[in-house]
């Protein structure tokens, strides 16, 4: 069975529409990914600056909203880091900086992939709009 030239084109419309959506929710996903990847890269760079600290050095340590506490640095070698399902152990300041360089790692790889889907998606809807506009402009002729 054939689809009428109005069925085509509402269908049509509708997956434009659809395309749209999945492309918001992927920027969505995509800002949410690089948020991570800023707070691990500022993790990284704490840890790399407190191992060239002194025992005893007065440090800042970000408390949220912009707001920070001044403390004595007690230990300069190892981190309370955590692993995941919000457990946390304590780990020497070198293994510390690997896992967030790798979680970095693995969150860019997975950025790549959502920016990916975008264009993809994207050149979609653009194929889709050309073919929208190609049956109004057959309708019109057709009047």
């Amino acid at each position: 069975m054939t689809e009428k030239p109005d069925e085509q084109l509402q269908e049509t419309l509708m997956r434009i529409e659809g395309g749209k959506k999945q492309l918001e929710a992927l920027i969505q996903q995509s800002r949410v990914i690089e948020a991570a990847m800023v707070e691990l890269n500022s993790a990284v760079e704490v840890l790399e600056q407190v191992k060239k600290k002194k025992i005893g050095d007065e440090i800042l340590v970000p408390i949220g909203g912009e707001s920070f506490i001044k403390v004595s640095l007690k230990d300069n070698e190892n981190v309370i880091a955590g692993i995941g399902a919000k457990v946390s152990v304590e780990k020497n300041i070198d293994d510390a900086v690997k896992t967030l360089k790798d979680r970095a790692e693995e969150i860019g790889k997975t950025l790549v992939k959502v920016r990916e889907n975008a264009v993809s998606i994207n050149s979609q809807m653009e194929e889709l709009s050309r073919s929208a506009q190609e049956m109004l402009e057959n309708a019109r002729a057709k009047k």
